[in-house]
């Protein structure tokens, strides 16, 4: 089954879906391969969703990144992008250019 749905009523269900991944996150410190130190955000069960790294770029789980192209339809990366700078902007105060994702916590 097919819905139709304004653009206006999109957005606005992609940013309350990532306020529902995104929400209630610890901050946790680790050290990347460059002994660099990381704000690590990490969700109930310890899983990885955000990391900031220290010259202010930012990485998302690529599990929650991709499921915005599987629930949401978005097909392009600037689609995507849009959406998730809006949020890190608006909700953390975070004026990212760019989200970058990640897999492995383990591997950076």
């Amino acid at each position: 089954m097919k819905y139709i749905i304004s653009e206006s009523r999109l957005d606005n269900l992609i940013q309350k879906y990532l306020s529902s991944k995104l929400s209630d996150l610890k901050i946790v410190e680790k050290r990347d391969s460059y002994d660099e130190l990381l704000d690590v955000y990490v969700d109930k069960s310890g899983e990885p969703l955000v990391i900031i790294y220290p010259k202010g770029l930012l990485a998302l789980n690529r599990r929650v990144y991709d499921s915005m192209e599987n629930i949401f339809g978005l097909e392009t990366t600037d689609d995507i992008q849009a959406q998730l700078t809006k949020y890190f902007t608006e909700k953390w105060g975070l004026p990212v250019e760019t989200v970058y994702s990640f897999n492995d916590l383990d591997n950076l």
